[in-house]
């Protein structure tokens, strides 16, 4: 009987491995996320992979990847010449939350550097408010 030709083999080949490792990444993805950022973070590493896919004419898997995304609530716009643009449907951001300063822990050494306070000021210093004189005692002084 007549048989494959090598690149027809090779063809085969190159779809039952892409069908393969297309059914170990779905076995894979993380259905839930601990936050925002890592659904970002995610989403982000999907589209590359599935850029990648695009540019090596891997269409099956660049198909699952869209798929993927798409159940993940991503919108693509694909481009003729370039990468795929996307959003989320949610209309929520696609930026990586940055975390919040910590604040800072006032030691306990830092309160040994203040002495205590008095209306006039700290321990043994008048202010200058204390100094000036009313109008009242100036007109007196006349």
């Amino acid at each position: 009987g007549a048989g494959l030709s090598a690149s027809e083999d090779e063809d085969v080949l190159t779809g039952m491995i892409s069908a393969l490792q297309t059914k170990k990444l779905a076995r894979k993805a993380p259905k839930k996320f601990t936050d925002h950022t890592a659904k970002v973070r995610y989403v982000k590493e999907l589209v590359q992979k599935r850029q990648a896919a695009r540019e090596a004419g891997d269409w099956a898997m660049s198909d699952t990847l869209r798929t993927e995304l798409k159940q993940m609530g991503v919108h693509l716009q694909d481009q003729k010449n370039g990468p795929s643009g996307w959003r989320f449907q949610d209309g929520s951001t696609k930026v990586e939350a940055t975390p919040l300063p910590k604040k800072r822990v006032r030691e306990q050494e830092d309160d040994a550097n203040f002495g205590p306070c008095t209306p006039a000021g700290p321990a043994g210093k008048s202010s200058k408010k204390s100094k000036k004189m009313t109008r009242k005692q100036r007109v007196g002084k006349r």
